[in-house]
């Protein structure tokens, strides 16, 4: 069975549908959620792991960049092009995900994340 989006969806798979809601409110099937959290319980702490060691490094390169002599207008400028890239790049890096898979698409953002560390 396919849900509206194209998806294919297991007959055994629990449907989660949001406070206030039926399942078939506005024409659209709710999202379906595996039966177990497995999933979530492997994949968080990593993905927490990652996301704080990029929240670490955010105020070493405020005073690295004013070290080298950049100005403060310069170095929010470049936060700024950091931040909008993100947000841009957010959806191309999902469709990379999409295609190579999951796993590649978490090992991958740890080698990018790692090297430009380095």
């Amino acid at each position: 069975r396919r849900d509206p989006t194209g998806c294919v969806v297991p007959r055994n798979h629990r449907v989660r549908v949001a406070r206030g809601q039926t399942p078939r409110q506005n024409g659209h099937q709710p999202i379906p959620m595996p039966r177990d959290s497995s999933v979530e319980a492997r994949f968080l702490p990593v993905w927490f792991t990652c996301v704080a060691s990029d929240w670490l490094q955010g105020p070493y390169l405020y005073s690295l960049f004013a070290d080298n002599g950049l100005s403060s207008p310069l170095i929010a400028k470049l936060f700024a092009v950091g931040f909008v890239s993100s947000a841009a790049l957010g959806a191309v890096a999902g469709r990379l995900c999409d295609k190579i898979g999951k796993r590649r698409g978490c090992l991958l953002y740890c080698v990018v994340c790692g090297a430009s560390c380095v």
